[in-house]
């Protein structure tokens, strides 16, 4: 033990220091039988060193932490069980077929009456509690230059805007996925008391122009990623 007034160290059944003379006042210990009674933290540490770990414990514990801190960041980032199930989806076209990875189930729509200087609309949509996913193709009537990529995006926020509210949407910004060119649209809105986050896509070629939409939960911390793998899958290629 160690005397209060001066800090040297003292033997156990010091009744007074030997250095300056204090007193020692004994205190009974309230665990009595508990065999770790009258053992100071600082003799554990004196007869534990941490250079008796060695190289190889220490090794051990900052690889134990590591994973520690990773898998919080995992549960925080991507939520149970680290990661969500993306399932390769694809829409025929009219001369080509588009492929990408979609974290819902999608099924094939057909509008008869698409609007003006739309020869045929093919719509392919899924959606759960998460996510809203879409895809698109246009078929124009012409291969008028006029109707463009943002065009389209532009469509598809004025729908937005009959269902939604406080809808805001970012610069159009161009964008190469792959071979692939294209337009690229990030919007946020409200729909009933949830907020959304989107981003959109389009492509054209010729009188041809594909669609991909995909919405998702602001308050999901790895929506952003979700969506980010969705546009980086899209693919584009020929009918066979």
């Amino acid at each position: 033990m160690y005397c209060r007034k001066c800090g040297k160290e003292l033997p156990d059944d010091a009744l007074f220091c030997k250095y300056c003379g204090e007193k020692i006042k004994i205190q009974e210990n309230p665990h009595k039988g508990n065999k770790l009674s009258g053992i100071h933290i600082v003799d554990i540490v004196s007869k534990f060193p941490i250079s008796k770990i060695g190289k190889k414990g220490v090794a051990i514990l900052c690889l134990a932490i590591f994973i520690i801190v990773t898998c919080i960041n995992a549960f925080d980032y991507y939520g149970w069980p680290f990661s969500i199930n993306l399932n390769e989806v694809s829409a025929e076209g009219t001369k080509s077929t588009l492929t990408m990875l979609s974290p819902v189930k999608m099924e094939e729509q057909r509008i008869d009456n698409p609007g003006p200087n739309i020869k045929r609309y093919v719509y392919k949509t899924g959606y759960d509690k998460n996510y809203i996913c879409e895809i698109g193709e246009i078929e124009l009537i012409n291969s008028d230059e006029e109707f463009s990529e943002a065009d389209a995006l532009l469509s598809m926020v004025k729908e937005l805007k009959k269902k939604t509210t406080n809808l805001y949407s970012g610069k159009y910004e161009k964008v190469n996925i792959g071979k692939l060119k294209g337009t690229k649209l990030n919007m946020t809105f409200t729909e009933g008391i949830d907020e959304y986050k989107a981003r959109s896509v389009a492509f054209r070629k010729n009188n041809i122009i594909w669609c991909v939409y995909i919405g998702y939960r602001a308050s999901l911390n790895y929506g952003d990623r979700i969506s980010e793998q969705v546009i980086e899958s899209i693919k584009i290629s020929p009918k066979q």
